[in-house]
């Protein structure tokens, strides 16, 4: 069945910085009926103009000069940002390489739009997600589309179902009031998940660095890596535990976590060895509070990996 898209009710946000993949963005949503769309061409442009109009949908290269677009989608994703988390967000991609491809993937964007593509291209990717619009995983480093088509063992990351903003201004031509509501109670579900998630993450990084503590390892460099990740894990938790308006212990829980993995590491980068007693005992806390099970913990990260979502210290913009 063949659909109206009234492309018109849609704000858009684009930047690229290649003038020719410009044009070519620019000609396709005109003739698809985008009229209320704005520019962008470095990272920090990028920024500036998606947080001021807060738009319907992002459609950015991932190539922008000027800092990481990569690390701005995920700040979006994880409610680091004015705008609305669930923002549909495609990728544009200069080249088909696997490590490219994993980068957007990673990013958390909906769909990935790698040049040159084909006529008529983008327009089936903005049909598909209008009227198949994937879930949302929320795990402590990703947040974005669930990707996998068959679920993988054992305990499984909490999904929430987006608004789909396009499909209600494009189709149904509704207007932003009509999915404001819906919008908030998502956007308090994807904090209570991140901070649940990011509560695992951090419960685990303890045990971890515990671990290396027991076995006489106290100077290791991974516990200076770990507790960085640590810190940064819990300041991102706290600020979303604002933004819930969590009234229980858990935020401050979390503030206190992210001042003792400070002291600690701290401690570490002057030579001297750091007492992590505060921290087990809030590890212990933190795992009653979610009632965690610590010896499976669904976000446990590999040694060495970096958790995607709190690769730097977050920010937040006030509401």
């Amino acid at each position: 069945m063949a659909h109206t898209y009234f492309f018109n009710n849609v704000t858009a946000v684009v930047a690229d910085a290649r003038k020719p993949r410009l044009q070519v963005l620019r000609s396709s949503l005109y003739y698809m009926g985008f009229r209320d769309t704005e520019w962008a061409e470095t990272v920090q442009d990028l920024e500036e103009v998606a947080e001021r109009v807060k738009p319907d949908i992002i459609i950015a290269a991932m190539d922008l000069p000027g800092g990481d677009a990569g690390a701005y989608f995920r700040r979006i994703r994880t409610g680091m940002s004015r705008v609305d988390p669930f923002t549909p967000i495609i990728a544009v991609l200069s080249e088909a390489a696997p490590d490219t491809v994993r980068r957007g993937v990673d990013s958390g964007a909906d769909d990935l739009l790698i040049h040159p593509w084909s006529e008529g291209y983008l327009d089936q990717r903005l049909h598909n997600l209008i009227h198949a619009r994937k879930p949302f995983v929320v795990t402590s480093s990703y947040v974005g589309p669930e990707r996998r088509a068959v679920p993988r063992p054992g305990p499984q990351a909490p999904t929430i179902t987006p608004v789909n903003v396009l499909e209600a201004k494009a189709l149904k031509r509704k207007d932003a009031d009509a999915v404001a509501g819906d919008q908030q109670a998502c956007r308090r579900a994807l904090s209570a998940h991140r901070v649940r998630a990011l509560a695992g993450l951090i419960v685990g990084l303890i045990g971890d660095i515990n671990g290396r503590y027991a076995r006489g390892m106290v100077m290791d460099d991974a516990n200076a890596r770990d507790l960085a990740r640590l810190t940064r894990a819990a300041e991102e938790a706290h600020l979303q535990g604002r933004l819930m308006r969590d009234t229980t212990c858990a935020k401050d829980m979390m503030a206190d976590v992210a001042r003792h993995a400070r002291l600690c590491r701290d401690a570490q980068e002057f030579g001297r060895i750091a007492s992590i007693a505060e921290l087990e005992a809030l590890a212990g806390r933190l795992a009653d509070a979610f009632d965690l099970d610590t010896a499976l913990l669904l976000d446990k990260p590999a040694a060495g990996d970096a958790a995607a979502g709190t690769d730097r210290a977050p920010r937040v913009a006030a509401e």
